[in-house]
């Protein structure tokens, strides 16, 4: 395992140096832009700097925007690495209740963003709901977060999935608070925390979530 993470640590480095060479000859050439948004496996500094080399002539381009997108993304993921504490957010339940996710602690948690109109996010809730009811009396809990705008949509998609577990919404979707924090620009995102409300996981399917629940509580 180490010798496998050494070994793509020179990859990444050895992709930088060749980015970077390319890029320094190339400072106003939009596939140096290009390149740099595909660059998906380089840290936040290394996007940083590379971006630094590129003459300011291309700020306006859509490869641009790509690349402010990446680092924006690479920003946020110190917020939700493996270790760190789930920032906490006070949202409302269906009956406009407020609840804040910190009374989940003591449980190991999966907060659940989705929306009423995502198909993969409802596609997975099946599968969720069985998961919740297998586990829920062994310290497992379940916390959906909506992204919807339109209450009355997530409301019904609540009813019609039959889901079983806590239900909270940002009306903001998108805007709202967490999403930010996070960098959420698509759903489903997951996050799995353990009893102190540190992040064990993020981004796993159903499948892969009960594995990791099944080896923890079983």
């Amino acid at each position: 395992m180490k010798k496998s993470k050494a070994n793509d640590g020179e990859k990444r480095e050895a992709y930088y140096q060749k980015l970077a060479a390319f890029i320094k000859k190339h400072p106003k050439n939009k596939v140096s832009m290009y390149l740099l948004g595909k660059a998906s496996t380089l840290s936040y500094s290394q996007v940083k700097e590379l971006n630094s080399l590129i003459d300011t002539s291309l700020n306006k381009t859509f490869e641009a925007k790509t690349v402010k997108s990446q680092l924006n993304q690479l920003d946020k993921s110190k917020n939700y690495a493996v270790g760190v504490g789930f920032q906490d957010f006070v949202l409302r339940d269906s009956s406009g209740n407020e609840i804040d996710t910190k009374q989940f602690k003591g449980k190991y948690t999966l907060i659940v963003c989705w929306t009423s109109w995502c198909g993969p996010c409802r596609a997975e809730h099946p599968d969720l709901n069985v998961l919740y009811k297998k586990y829920k009396d062994k310290d497992f809990v379940i916390v959906g977060v909506s992204l919807d705008r339109d209450k009355q949509q997530w409301k019904q998609a609540i009813a019609k999935d039959q889901l079983l577990w806590p239900q909270l919404i940002d009306p903001n979707a998108f805007d709202g608070e967490m999403a930010k924090y996070y960098g959420i620009e698509s759903v489903p995102a997951s996050y799995l925390l353990d009893k102190d409300g540190k992040i064990v996981s993020v981004g796993l399917t159903s499948e892969k979530i009960e594995a990791m629940i099944k080896n923890i509580l079983d």
